[in-house]
C-alpha cells in the first residue's frame, strides 16, 4: 500500500517525464562552459559542476586517474569500457534469469540500458571529442588541452585519437543508430498498428512520453546532445571559443525550439511545458 500512494503521484502527474527533460537540459548545460570556453560567474559555475558530478555519480573527476599514473587516455578509456562492461553485465545476469534465452535476456536488461546510456552520453561525447582539441603554444609546438604531456601529432596523440574515434563510433552515432533502428522495428506496436511487443514494452522509456506520431523524437533529443557537446567542440582552429561558435550553437539551440514550438511531441501540456522551457533555457 505504501509503494502504491508513493508510485501514484508519479505516474498521475508524470514527475519521471518531468525529471527526464531537466536532466536533458543539465547534461548539456554543465558542458557549455567546457565546450565554448565561457566564462560564467562562480555561483552558476559551482552549481553545474555540482550538477555535472551529480549526474556522472561522480566518475568523471579527474583525480583518480592521475593519482594512478594515468591521463586522458586512461579517462577516455574508462568512459569506453565501463558502460559496455555494464551492459555485458546486465545482460548476463538476464541470461542467467532466463535460462540462456538471448532474446529475452536482452529485452530484461535493455530499459536499465537505455537510463544509463541517457545519462553517460553527453559525458562520453565530450571525452572522445577531446582528443582533437589541441592548444597552440606557438614555437613551443602543439599540446592536447585535455593532457597538456602529450604533443599534439605525436604517436601517443595518434593512439588517442585512435581510442576516441572508437568511442565516437560505439557511442554518439552507434548507440543513436541502435535507438533509432530498434524503435523502427518496434513502431506497429508502438503506434497501435499492432499489439504491444516485449520489445515496445523494452523501449516504452524511449518513447513513452512522446505523441505516438513523435514516438522517434528521443533520437532527434540524442542528435541535439551530440551537436552541442561534441561537434560543437572540434571546430576549426580559430574558431574555438568564438563569438561565431556561441552563434552556431545559438542558432541550433533557436531552431530546434522553433521546431519544437511547432510539433508539440509530448502527450501532457504539462511535459511540453517543461521541455520548451528546458530548450529556451539553452538558447
Amino acid at each position: 500500500k505504501w509503494r502504491d500512494r508513493l508510485t501514484e503521484p508519479l505516474a498521475t502527474y508524470r514527475i519521471g517525464t518531468k525529471l527526464k527533460c531537466i536532466i536533458g537540459f543539465y547534461l548539456i548545460a554543465c558542458k557549455i562552459g567546457v565546450v565554448y570556453r565561457i566564462s560564467l560567474p562562480a555561483e552558476v559555475t559551482a552549481l553545474l559542476s555540482s550538477f555535472d558530478i551529480a549526474l556522472s555519480f561522480g566518475l568523471d573527476l579527474s583525480a583518480p586517474f592521475e593519482c594512478f599514473g594515468g591521463g586522458y587516455r586512461e579517462r577516455l578509456q574508462f568512459w569506453l569500457f565501463a558502460p559496455l562492461g555494464l551492459g555485458l553485465s546486465l545482460l548476463a545476469v538476464g541470461l542467467v534469469r532466463h535460462r540462456g534465452n538471448l532474446r529475452a535476456g536482452f529485452l530484461w536488461c535493455l530499459p536499465p540500458l537505455l537510463k544509463l546510456f541517457f545519462l553517460i552520453y553527453p559525458t562520453v561525447n565530450l571525452r572522445a571529442f577531446e582528443a582533437f582539441r589541441c592548444y597552440d603554444f606557438g614555437d613551443d609546438g602543439s599540446y592536447l588541452m585535455a593532457d597538456v604531456r602529450v604533443e599534439c601529432g605525436s604517436s601517443e596523440h595518434t593512439t588517442i585519437k585512435t581510442w576516441a574515434w572508437i568511442a565516437v563510433a560505439v557511442y554518439p552515432v552507434g548507440w543513436t543508430a541502435t535507438t533509432a533502428v530498434l524503435l523502427y522495428s518496434a513502431r506497429k506496436a508502438i503506434t497501435g498498428d499492432h499489439r504491444p511487443t516485449a520489445l515496445s514494452r523494452a523501449l516504452s522509456f524511449v518513447y513513452d512520453e512522446y505523441d505516438t506520431s513523435f514516438y522517434w523524437w528521443e533520437v532527434f533529443e540524442m542528435f541535439r546532445r551530440f551537436f552541442l557537446v561534441g561537434l560543437m567542440s572540434i571546430l576549426p582552429p580559430g574558431l574555438e571559443g568564438s563569438v561565431v561558435q556561441l552563434m552556431i550553437a545559438s542558432l541550433f539551440c533557436i531552431l530546434y525550439l522553433i521546431v519544437q514550438l511547432q510539433a508539440r511531441p509530448f502527450k501532457e501540456a504539462g511535459d511540453e511545458y517543461v521541455a520548451l522551457v528546458s530548450s529556451a533555457s539553452l538558447a
